[in-house]
């Protein structure tokens, strides 16, 4: 094989993985691209979603603990007829058939209550699940929350948001500087 034919098929090789690599190229490049379009779409969702949560959020849980209320209501009613009885106000017949009443209403609120408590339990969790995610890390620290709740407290004592909101604010920023903390770490430890 002479040195021309050994040159022009070093050419067609190295030809050959430079057209390789460049489609391969053009194909990841591509697909990242898309990646990170699909990214910053879903970041944009998860704070809309976020941003409603945290308006709704306290409202529905208002209206879950109403149902406590009601079971306290359904108690103290239990408590009159069973003060009625004792002073001989109603007869057994009616205190076994209000007590009987009241306790299945009681059941019902407290079953109620259970349910709707692990549905918005669940939103919550999963809703936060989402937002710790599309957070990005590289952008926050440690100190930028510490200041974050240095900014929520102040608040808090201008009267510019009520207790609710607060605690669900503080609960929030806790979670995301221990994951903060916790990717820290991560990214000191050495990968061997």
């Amino acid at each position: 094989m002479s040195v021309t034919e050994l040159e022009k098929k070093l050419n067609t090789y190295i030809s050959a993985i430079q057209d390789f690599v460049n489609r391969k190229y053009e194909e990841y490049r591509k697909m990242l691209e898309k990646v990170s379009e699909l990214w910053m779409e879903y970041k944009r969702a998860v704070e809309e979603l976020k941003r409603r949560w945290d308006i709704d959020n306290a409202l529905i849980y208002s209206k879950i603990e109403e149902l406590k209320n009601e079971m306290d209501l359904a108690k103290q009613m239990i408590e009159m007829l069973r003060v009625k009885r004792e002073l001989e106000i109603i007869d057994e017949e009616t205190y076994s058939s209000g007590l009987a009443t009241l306790n299945e209403i009681i059941s019902r609120i407290s079953s109620l209550y259970e349910e709707l408590k692990q549905k918005y339990d669940e939103i919550e969790n999963k809703i936060k699940e989402h937002w710790i995610r599309s957070i990005d890390t590289m952008a926050i620290s440690a100190e930028k929350i510490d200041m974050l709740l240095q900014e929520i407290e102040n608040a808090r004592s201008r009267g510019e948001i009520d207790e609710t909101t607060y605690e669900r604010l503080i609960r929030d920023l806790e979670v995301l500087r221990r994951v903060v903390q916790a990717l820290e770490i991560i990214k000191s430890t050495p990968r061997y």
